[in-house]
């Protein structure tokens, strides 16, 4: 077990060096790609799954969900993996790891991918007090295959995090019915990453090169609904409906990785290019006179908002790896990043 000693500006922290643990990860204080060798990098590049074949994960963090309504961050969920090398090909399959992507709340991003987009959160509540962005997914599952051919590692990640919940309520009065209403929303989203990499060794002065591309395909779609029972039609009229969706949205990362010996250590360098599109689409129709039909007279509401947001950012970074003693590293990081971002919103009423 190796410990690493990381310090940032004016702050240092020592931790130890377990396997591959999301919690480590999390509690490091820099980025995976900043150490020189590490069993959490195959989440960065997938061509270095061969590394660490023939091991489980498994982990339980501490704690209970962060947040609350429908889908409050799951970051106490267990997960675990396996890994295997077979004679061609090094595999690991891996459960409810933790999602990192651009859907949900919290705006959360990838470490590996970005950029820090996350979904705006200002479309306020429907009657029900919930809003309507896309929630973040609490289901993944991720696939790891690579090779090794030519003295070059290759590698590639299938990754896909998805939820969908629905909430349901109907409430009726008399005998017979004089009165009922029904209320019910869903959340669904969807999530699909493709990463394929490469590592080769000496390259021009570098020990190791990674190389990796990422793709993202991000769906959602909320809706909620009310209501209420019409007695001059003996039908359930539609007094209000929300609905929070885009489909195919796409992003692409691409990273360069590597490690120079720098004096008695290595030096480890980055750079990332990533772009991402989360433009969505917000609809609202209210029955506010409650005359049962949603029209352009009076009080109704029927309006859509578009919103166009995209991002993008340009990452350079370094982090020199010192030897300390055999298993102790000391490791002093920066990077330097330009993001930008865009968001646009268009209001149209019919």
């Amino acid at each position: 077990m190796k410990k690493i000693f990381t310090f940032a500006l004016l702050a240092g922290m020592c931790t130890s060096l377990a396997f591959a643990s999301q919690t480590r990860i999390d509690s490091l204080g820099i980025a995976d790609w900043m150490i020189e060798e590490d069993d959490s990098l195959m989440w960065m590049n997938p061509a270095r799954v061969g590394e660490s074949a023939g091991n489980v994960w498994a982990e339980w963090p501490a704690g209970g969900p962060i947040g609350t309504g429908y889908n409050p961050t799951a970051l106490a969920n267990p997960w675990g993996g396996i890994s295997k090398s077979l004679d061609l090909f090094d595999f690991a399959v891996f459960v409810g790891k933790r999602y990192t992507g651009n859907l949900g709340l919290t705006g959360t991003t990838d470490p590996n991918f970005g950029p820090s987009v996350g979904l705006p959160t200002d479309i306020g509540g429907v009657f029900s007090g919930t809003s309507m962005d896309s929630t973040t997914p609490t289901g993944k599952f991720d696939f790891l295959v690579g090779m090794t051919k030519n003295e070059r590692q290759f590698g590639a990640r299938v990754s896909l995090a998805s939820d969908s919940r629905v909430n349901e309520a109907d409430v009726s009065q008399g005998t017979p019915v004089f009165f009922a209403a029904d209320f019910e929303e869903s959340f669904k989203n969807s999530d699909i990453e493709l990463a394929i990499g490469m590592k080769t060794a000496d390259v021009w002065k570098f020990e190791s090169l990674d190389l990796v591309a990422q793709l993202n395909m991000m769906n959602a779609k909320n809706l909620a609904t009310y209501s209420e029972f019409d007695p001059a039609t003996n039908r359930i009229e539609l007094v209000e409906e929300n609905v929070f969706d885009f489909d195919g949205k796409m992003g692409l990362s691409a990273m360069a990785r590597g490690v120079l010996p720098f004096g008695t250590g290595k030096l480890v360098t980055k750079a990332k290019f990533a772009s991402m599109d989360v433009s969505s689409k917000y609809s609202e129709k209210v029955d506010m006179d409650f005359d049962y039909k949603i029209d352009n007279f009076g009080t109704d509401i029927d309006r859509i908002q578009i919103r166009e947001h995209k991002g993008s950012e340009i990452l350079v970074g370094a982090a020199m790896n010192t030897p300390i003693t055999e298993r102790t590293l000391m490791i002093l990081g920066l990077s330097l990043s330009n993001t930008k971002e865009t968001l646009n919103k268009k209001k149209k009423s019919s």
